[in-house]
């Protein structure tokens, strides 16, 4: 007997057991199928369908395709930093597929000047910068000058970073707020002036000026402005006008002693015109000038 399948019918087969002849009879119908499905919904990028299996001899099949969904990203952003470029992030949020882009360049570091700090001898001494952005520490080598200068332990460090100059000052013994400034390049320029004719020149006021302006109790920590004072002495002098010497010709005869002579006019003053510039009166003309002038003046 041969029992019905899935697809096959059933039937029995009988055979002569003297002759071996066969014939086969009551048959019975194919049982069909049994199917047991199963769904595979869609993902982001492969198609849904439904799986049929045959529960009696597993025949299969597939139907009801759908599309994919397609991918629904999350993005998110990754600022740059001082040391690391930006970028954004897409991370899927059904299956987790990732990917990156919109790039941008890294910030770079935006640097304070902090401190400086010396070493106990004060033979050396680095400078403290810290990023604004992430705080970054970064320290740099000064160079250390001015020991000893004008017999006081001044020890200036500086540093050159990203354009500017930074500077620091240690001093040791003698503060340098204590110990005046050297004043022996205004002497000699003073000397200078004191050497000239001052009436021999329209502008010497100026230099008068600069002199008395001179401030005489400066520390060495303002060596610079002292300096200055010098060299603002040095420039007046050189920038000196002298007068103009006038010569008057007198032509006239020598009268005779025993002719009556005029009574004598008197002589004027000449005239004092006030300097704009400095507010010190000065004389136009000088004295030889006059003295010429009074002589044809009297012949007259």
């Amino acid at each position: 007997m041969t029992a019905p399948t899935c697809t096959e019918k059933g039937y029995t087969t009988y055979t002569c057991s003297v002759c071996g002849d066969t014939y086969v009879a009551d048959e019975t119908e194919a049982l069909g199928h049994s199917y047991v499905s199963t769904v595979t919904a869609p993902t982001c990028t492969e198609q849904g369908y439904t799986t049929h299996v045959c529960s009696v001899c597993g025949d299969t099949y597939v139907d009801a395709y759908v599309n994919a969904l397609g991918h629904s990203y999350v993005d998110t952003v990754t600022a740059p930093t001082c040391t690391e470029q930006g970028y954004t992030t897409h991370v899927c949020s059904a299956c987790g597929d990732t990917y990156v882009d919109t790039y941008t360049a890294a910030l770079g570091h935006s640097y304070e000047f902090q401190y400086f700090t010396w070493a106990n001898d004060l033979s050396s001494a680095i400078a403290t910068f810290k990023c604004k952005n992430c705080g970054d520490i970064l320290t740099v080598d000064a160079t250390i000058t001015g020991v000893g200068d004008l017999g006081v332990s001044a020890h200036i460090a500086t540093v050159e970073f990203n354009g500017e100059a930074y500077t620091d000052t240690q001093t040791t013994g003698t503060s340098l707020t204590k110990v005046s400034a050297d004043y022996s390049a205004v002497n000699t320029a003073i000397a200078k002036a004191n050497a000239l004719n001052a009436s021999s020149y329209s502008n010497f006021a100026t230099v008068t000026a600069i002199i008395e302006s001179v401030n005489w109790n400066m520390s060495l920590i303002n060596q610079d402005a002292v300096n200055a004072y010098a060299e603002a002495i040095e420039t007046a002098i050189a920038n000196l006008i002298p007068y103009v010497e006038e010569t008057v010709n007198i032509t006239e005869p020598i009268e005779d002693s025993t002719t009556e002579t005029e009574p004598e006019e008197e002589v004027s003053e000449p005239e004092i015109e006030s300097n704009p510039t400095t507010g010190i009166a000065i004389s136009l003309l000088p004295m030889a000038v006059v003295a010429l002038v009074a002589v044809s003046s009297k012949r007259k």
